[in-house]
């Protein structure tokens, strides 16, 4: 089969697989609830606690502000978030190993590398675009129950897109864990281990500007532009897709498929 039509294949096939399998779905509703629902929380908290602590006012000692918001919602972001995305997408390949649905296409001259690359492409443009619809509405919500005072709506565009960069990065070695392993729960497992162990790195601030998770340091600040730091994490995040994505074409072209 020609190389472009056996991508173009991939392509519609990652689509439709990820409409019938929730993989669009439930990432979309995990990023975009907290969205929604943080800046009501914040707003809320005091009276939450008030009526659980006998009339007790605590919005004297809680940060009632947009930044306050936006913080909520971006912690909630990286820990619960990247759970939820890792676990709807751990049988990406995982699970077409296990179940040998690549079996035909492979057979029939489609390239690993096509399928590799739909996967990468379908799946980080669907989080790309979702974390910066996600950003402009924690924004925009924010701005609207505590004022427009942090940031603008051209830095949560540029936080939504990093903080995308940062789940293409998570999926790509998701995909590369997958390819050496059909069990996806042990993939979804490192890879979330992973994620979660990333932060220590913070300690280390001179290795700390190359790695995916000072995309997140950065795109905290809510900067309308790409700072110096920021575009060294980017450029090195990139190359990281790149690199897990070349190492599962690598690996899965050795497989048995069939």
């Amino acid at each position: 089969m020609n190389g472009f039509n056996s991508f173009k294949a991939f392509i519609k096939k990652e689509i439709m697989e990820g409409m019938r399998t929730k993989k669009f779905l439930v990432p979309a509703i995990g990023v975009l609830f907290f969205a929604f629902s943080d800046p009501l929380m914040i707003k809320l908290l005091p009276e939450i606690l008030k009526s659980q602590m006998q009339g007790t006012d605590f919005s004297m000692l809680i940060e009632l502000s947009q930044r306050a918001a936006l913080e909520s919602y971006t912690k909630n972001l990286f820990q619960l978030s990247t759970l939820i995305i890792v676990l709807s997408m751990m049988g990406i390949i995982s699970k077409e190993r296990t179940d040998k649905t690549l079996s035909i296409p492979v057979s029939m001259g489609c390239s690993v590398n096509g399928m590799v690359l739909a996967k990468l492409l379908v799946y980080g443009a669907f989080l790309l675009l979702i974390n910066v619809m996600g950003m402009l509405i924690a924004y925009w919500y924010s701005g609207v129950i505590f004022g427009f005072t942090y940031g603008s709506f051209a830095a949560a565009v540029v936080s939504g897109a990093v903080y995308g960069i940062f789940f293409v990065f998570v999926l790509s070695f998701l995909i590369l864990i997958s390819s050496f392993s059909k069990k996806s729960f042990l993939a979804a497992a490192v890879t979330v281990l992973l994620v979660y162990l990333m932060p220590l790195v913070n300690n280390f601030a001179a290795i700390k500007r190359y790695l995916p998770i000072n995309l997140l340091t950065e795109a905290n600040y809510f900067a309308d532009l790409l700072s110096k730091n920021l575009a060294v994490s980017l450029i090195c995040t990139i190359a990281l897709i790149v690199i897990f994505g070349v190492l599962s074409v690598f690996k899965l072209e050795r497989i048995e498929f069939v």
